[in-house]
């Protein structure tokens, strides 16, 4: 790694806190009545998300952190972003997809902690070091493929039922979860103003192949790859909540799925092994530099 590595101490110790956050909101949501004042189908949405949350999500951020305490190679870092831009996105949706609660204070206090974490590892990171730590082999220009598709895919999928609104005055379409109408306008919202933005940037930086295309792909990957969990999670709990109309199998997601967790793997097996910490080596996070 150069020698313009940025000290991560104040993104671990926020990435720690958002964690403990995350499993006590997520905690909370499965075990505590009451937690969730919405309508059973939202109710039973936010509880599969939050299994996620506590079963896959809040261990994969410690084992990350300990990865990066012991020395902040560049699939850690990677991952670690991944994480974040998950714990920022999922608490977008839970905040602005529920009703006021009496846990309201512990929900929000998640977001910024989340937001800070992220900002501070993505100035933290060296993405010209992060580019040159990928072998030539990596396949940058399949991924951007890949992210454009997902972008463009969902983007038009969203964007041709919301004309249709507009014109026909027909009721847009969501996804195989049954939801009301403000949670599918909701869901719009952060797809088309953020996800879909996001995948667009991170497909034509990777085709360009530079240096932050190679921050950008595998850490969008994934995410997408923990919010294809949430998404086949809540169609099961929908089901099992006997919500009319549910199904607790979506056709198309062992597919996309396989997809997204292939790009993944080729991505971060593309990454060079990292020297270890010490005299030439990354700082790990927490330890002073002499």
């Amino acid at each position: 790694m150069s020698d313009n590595r940025r000290d991560l101490r104040l993104a671990w110790w926020l990435s720690l806190a958002a964690g403990l956050l995350m499993a006590t909101s997520a905690a909370g949501g499965l075990w505590v009545e009451g937690y969730y004042r919405d309508p059973p189908e939202v109710r039973a949405v936010l509880r599969g998300y939050d299994l996620v949350t506590l079963a896959v999500v809040v261990p994969l951020l410690a084992g990350t952190l300990v990865a990066v305490r012991r020395g902040p190679g560049p699939s850690a870092r990677l991952l670690w972003t991944g994480i974040l831009i998950y714990a920022v996105y999922n608490c977008m949706t839970v905040l602005l997809g529920s009703v006021f609660n009496d846990f309201f204070l512990l929900q929000v206090s998640l977001l910024p902690a989340s937001i800070a974490a992220l900002v501070v590892v993505v100035l933290g990171l060296d993405a010209d070091d992060i580019r040159n730590a990928f072998r030539p082999c990596t396949p940058m220009r399949t991924v951007s493929v890949l992210l454009a598709v997902a972008a463009i895919s969902l983007g038009g999928m969203w964007g041709y039922s919301a004309l249709r609104y507009a014109v026909l005055g027909e009721a847009p379409i969501g996804s195989a979860l049954v939801l009301p109408a403000s949670s599918v306008h909701l869901g719009y919202v952060m797809d088309l103003g953020l996800l879909v933005p996001a995948l667009l940037v991170g497909a034509v930086l990777s085709w360009r192949r530079t240096a932050w295309g190679y921050v950008l792909a595998p850490s969008l990957l994934a995410y997408l790859v923990l919010c294809q969990v949430n998404y086949v999670t809540a169609l099961v709990f929908q089901s099992r909540a006997g919500i009319p109309g549910a199904q607790a199998y979506d056709p198309v997601e062992p597919y996309i799925m396989a997809v997204l967790l292939a790009a993944a793997a080729a991505m971060f097996a593309g990454l060079r092994r990292p020297r270890p910490s010490g005299p030439g080596g990354p700082p790990a996070v927490g330890r002073s530099r002499r």
